[in-house]
């Protein structure tokens, strides 16, 4: 139980970076692996600010 939590939290986050516009999904060309996030912009922007 305590996985399926983490990973969920995790989720969470990363839809929470993905709507404020920190992160992405990285899709590669062949449409494989599109759930790896990769940092935008405006990111790296906030966390230089940090």
């Amino acid at each position: 139980m305590a996985w399926t939590e983490e990973r969920l939290g995790l989720v969470q986050s990363l839809i929470a970076l993905s709507d404020k516009g920190f992160a992405d999904v990285a899709v590669r060309a062949e449409g494989e692996n599109g759930n790896r996030f990769v940092v935008t912009d405006a990111g790296r922007a906030f966390l230089a600010q940090q």
